[in-house]
């Protein structure tokens, strides 16, 4: 979003954004260190690459998508452009169900279960309105610096999973929780 933000919108952070967003992003490489993950292992599979490769082009096709519609954003309402986002990708999604070859077992796994009891509240939350406020520092502020901002969900991720799954803030959680948050402050004041 960043480079985006430049490059399209003419966005520039200055020096005080930008030390900001190399902390929030030392923040999120920090706290990610002592985890079990993917590159712990020795050697990468053909799914793996092909995972990295489909969530980097989708994150880079969620950051040109947010900065080409800045401007519309200005003079849209909020809970509307966030309406038309969900649907888009709500009808995209049934399309791809419709069309893939093991569509009946992705119906299956729509049928009602006990499960949904916690998964649609879960993801109302998670989804509808994270993205209603996604858009909206999207809207009142600069794309540049709400991109830094939204990074900080995943130091926020650490403070819930300690509140709500009692998981440990370990030293590394709290440097990262520091550093994100004095990076926030520097996007934010300067």
């Amino acid at each position: 979003v960043l480079f985006f933000s430049y490059l399209i919108l003419g966005e520039n952070l200055g020096p005080g954004g930008f030390i900001g967003s190399l902390l929030v992003l030392a923040a999120v490489l920090v706290g990610s260190f002592g985890r079990k993950n993917i590159t712990n292992q020795h050697a990468f599979s053909k799914d793996d690459v092909q995972g990295i490769i489909a969530g980097i082009f989708s994150i880079l096709f969620l950051a040109i998508g947010i900065v080409i519609i800045k401007g519309v954003l200005e003079e849209t309402n909020v809970f509307w452009a966030t309406l038309v986002r969900v649907v888009a990708g709500s009808i995209s999604l049934l399309l791809i169900v419709i069309c893939h070859p093991n569509r009946r077992q992705y119906v299956k796994e729509l049928k009602f279960s006990r499960a949904w009891l916690t998964a649609f509240p879960a993801s109302l939350c998670g989804n509808y309105f994270a993205l209603i406020f996604w858009v909206a520092g999207m809207k009142y502020t600069t794309a540049s610096q709400a991109a830094i901002l939204n990074q900080m969900s995943s130091i926020f991720i650490f403070i819930l999973a300690a509140v709500f799954l009692k998981e440990k803030i370990t030293v590394n959680k709290t440097i990262a929780i520091c550093l994100a948050v004095t990076g926030a402050l520097l996007t934010i004041f300067t």
